[in-house]
């Protein structure tokens, strides 16, 4: 199978698995909500973002080191294997220890205490099988790993459904948490085991060393970037409590629908970027340019669509009793939306050999927030959390667009000219929703997706071309 096939396989494991997942996850969440209200939902919530800030340390860069160099050299797949679960089993024993530690510290209720024991022994052992599941991307068998991903999420929600039902509240979700990442480890190590390397653990102390040193920068990411999409959560827990926590996470869980959308996208431009700016800084700045075209296509209409039948999905989703988290989803779609073009502005300047500009962003961004909501949590609550978010994507991605026009020449203002097309078919789009905003979600998403690409494709047909024509280009520049 040629290379670009594979990669169009790849995204399309990659693809089917996250939409299942991110459907998974809101039904069990939605489901959540009717029995555990909005005091369950933040202590649930709360329990999940607090251990992730400590999944960095089980983590430090090691998986994406290892991806990168087993992919070049192949044979090294067992010793990087062998090392790195071994490695990651002393690490997730340091973090689950500091979170039993840190929780007890807090003075949280005992409830919310056993609900954090118990996610968090569930995400050592997924560190666990992260310590395995990237041979999967370095040896391009994303299928595997699509059918783990979704077989975790399948567990996660059978279990608490199961444990909803049956009463057990928060707790029961945070059983259903260890569960899953229990089942997934068996299967897992059976797999690469016996069917796909045969692998022994290796205790290199000097390999170690090595391996945590090579990683520092792709540690760093994975700080900064765990700390700016979980410290939100956690702050709000602190400040404000438990009500305030699960209203903010109300109107958080629907975007998960479209937040895959950025990095399969990514997956499949830097290699594309990658090879075009080793050729020509022209070839990559043409990508650059339609890429920005194709993400406000996709980011714009999913922004302005939302905001205007926020309360909608929230009561389709939940039932009554969250009408509060409406104005919070209706600011957090816009960051959202944000994501999609910093994501493309990082892609162009890590292939331009600019990756440190990237980390600085992400870094900056963190205290940013971090500052945001010290400020807007006290008096605006969840709102004051979704303002930050906002205002982070903000400087983030001009920040990025800033250094791409700086290092690859990229002109935004031309590229929203010559977006025309797509602004005429939000506004169009936006007023035939705005008047069917009282109607059923099934009635109004499915004519607004009918009008916008019925435009599109009636006006720029070379958008929804761009896809098929990124797979091309890796053998077109042979």
């Amino acid at each position: 199978m040629n290379e670009e096939h594979v990669i169009a396989k790849n995204i399309g494991f990659l693809t089917l698995s996250n939409v299942i997942n991110g459907l998974l996850n809101l039904v069990l969440f939605a489901i959540a909500a009717r029995y555990v209200g909005t005091t369950g939902l933040g202590k649930y919530t709360f329990a999940i973002s607090f251990t992730t800030l400590f999944g960095a340390i089980t983590d430090l860069g090691l998986s994406t080191l290892a991806v990168r160099h087993v992919a070049k050299e192949p044979a090294q797949a067992e010793k990087y294997l062998g090392n790195i679960v071994l490695l990651k089993f002393f690490l997730a024993l340091i973090s689950f220890g500091l979170i039993c530690l840190i929780i007890s510290l807090m003075h949280y209720p005992p409830e919310t205490t056993k609900v954090v024991y118990l996610i968090g022994g569930g995400a050592s052992i997924a560190s666990l099988s992260t310590g395995l599941r990237w041979y999967f991307q370095a040896s391009q068998r994303l299928r595997y790993e699509a059918i783990l991903q979704i077989s975790y999420s399948v567990f996660v929600v059978f279990f608490g459904i199961l444990a909803l039902t049956f009463g057990f509240g928060v707790i029961g979700l945070g059983f259903a948490q260890l569960i899953g990442a229990t089942l997934i480890l068996l299967p897992l190590s059976w797999l690469l085991v016996r069917r796909l390397l045969h692998f022994s653990l290796y205790l290199d102390l000097s390999f170690w060393k090595s391996l945590i040193k090579r990683a520092l920068p792709f540690a760093l990411m994975s700080v900064f970037t765990t700390i700016y999409l979980n410290i939100d959560t956690v702050m709000l827990s602190i400040m404000r409590g438990d009500v305030v926590t699960g209203l903010y996470n109300v109107a958080s869980r629907p975007i998960g629908a479209v937040q895959f959308l950025p990095p399969l996208f990514v997956t499949a431009l830097f290699p594309v970027m990658s090879k075009a700016y080793a050729i020509s800084k022209t070839d990559l700045l043409e990508i650059l340019n339609k890429s920005f075209q194709f993400m406000l296509m996709l980011s714009l209409p999913i922004a302005v669509g939302t905001t205007l039948i926020a309360h909608k999905i929230i009561d389709t989703l939940y039932g009554t009793g969250f009408e509060n988290a409406v104005p919070a989803l209706q600011i957090l779609i816009w960051a959202a939306s944000l994501v999609f073009i910093n994501g493309i502005c990082g892609t162009a300047l890590i292939s331009a050999g600019k990756e440190r500009l990237n980390t600085t962003f992400v870094g900056i961004g963190v205290i940013i927030n971090i500052i945001v909501n010290l400020s807007l949590i006290p008096s605006l609550g969840h709102i004051g959390t979704s303002i930050g978010i906002l205002v982070t994507e903000l400087f983030v991605t001009a920040s990025g667009i800033l250094f791409v026009r700086r290092y690859i020449g990229f002109n935004p203002l031309n590229q929203i000219k010559a977006s025309y097309p797509i602004l005429m078919a939000v506004v169009t789009m936006g007023i035939v929703v705005y008047f069917l905003r009282e109607q059923s979600l099934f009635i109004s998403i499915p004519c607004a997706c009918v009008i916008y690409f019925g435009i599109i494709l009636l006006m720029r047909r070379d958008y929804l071309q761009f896809v098929k024509a990124l797979l091309n280009m890796r053998s077109e520049k042979h």
